[in-house]
């Protein structure tokens, strides 16, 4: 699932990767672990 937002916060609530772009321009590529815990049905278990 793809999910395109300016809320960087909310980004990195739900998601294991994120990418920034700028100007249309890469300028970030990141994982963030998910504290041990999975995401089901837009909620952490």
């Amino acid at each position: 699932m793809v999910l395109v937002t300016h809320n960087p916060d909310l980004a990195a609530r739900y998601a294991r990767r994120t990418v920034e772009l700028l100007d249309g321009r890469l300028v970030g590529d990141g994982r963030s672990p998910l504290d041990g815990r999975q995401v089901q049905h837009g909620r952490r278990s």
